[in-house]
């Protein structure tokens, strides 16, 4: 695999202060060359702000990919330049993503140019209640960050679906062990606390019930069609 460190992942040295958890600058996030109509920067001032759309059911391909971390937003929000065949990659073209540039140790010195999406860990939600809700924020972060370290900004990454917010929710693994990172974070206890840092989040399925209201507290003059 490519030497080819991303900017925005930290050392342990960073990782392990009582700093803040980052958020990586707009201009570590794109290059100035080539964005995109689907670019969005990270959140900085003058960053863009989505609004959700409508959630893409995909079928989801059984095989599992190689991919290169160009950005951590947060623990669960990170920007891969994934490595997968044509007839994958134009099937998540609605997607948000952006092209960025690197220069690789081992390649020529030719400027590269590749696509970078936005991706979110499927299946995991940070628990926010206070007052650890930066404490658990902060050590899923390290955690995350420590494996994509250790082996030099590069994942494996299984796809699903395209969220409301044009993110890929994905899985991720360690390169090495091949276990499972958002797994891994499921069932993390707080040092600080003893308690988990995080919890499963499945998605709320809408159906025809959830909007029926209670026949028996609707004033009698009223006439509803369902």
């Amino acid at each position: 695999m490519e030497n080819r460190l991303p900017s925005s992942v930290l050392t342990d040295a960073d990782l392990l202060t009582n700093s803040p958890i980052p958020h990586v600058p707009s201009d570590q996030c794109f290059s100035q060359l080539n964005e995109t109509p689907h670019s969005v920067p990270c959140m900085s001032p003058g960053a863009i702000i989505m609004t959700p759309t409508y959630y893409q059911k995909m079928p989801s391909p059984k095989e599992t990919f190689l991919a290169y971390v160009v950005a951590i937003r947060d623990p669960l929000n990170l920007h891969l330049d994934i490595y997968w065949p044509e007839e994958i990659r134009n099937r998540y073209d609605s997607a948000i993503h952006y092209e960025y540039t690197f220069i690789s140790e081992e390649l020529s010195e030719d400027v590269y140019i590749r696509p970078a999406y936005s991706c979110h860990l499927r299946g995991v939600e940070i628990i926010s209640t206070a007052p650890n809700d930066f404490f658990n924020m902060k050590e899923a972060y390290i955690t995350v960050s420590k494996h994509i370290l250790r082996s030099g900004g590069w994942v494996l990454v299984s796809v699903s679906d395209i969220d409301i917010y044009r993110r890929i929710l994905i899985n991720i693994f360690d390169v090495v062990t091949r276990k499972s990172i958002n797994n891994e974070l499921l069932k993390k206890l707080s040092s600080r606390t003893g308690e988990p840092i995080a919890k499963e989040y499945t998605r709320p399925v809408r159906n025809r019930t959830m909007f029926q209201p209670d026949k028996e507290l609707i004033p009698k003059d009223y006439s509803i069609v369902f």
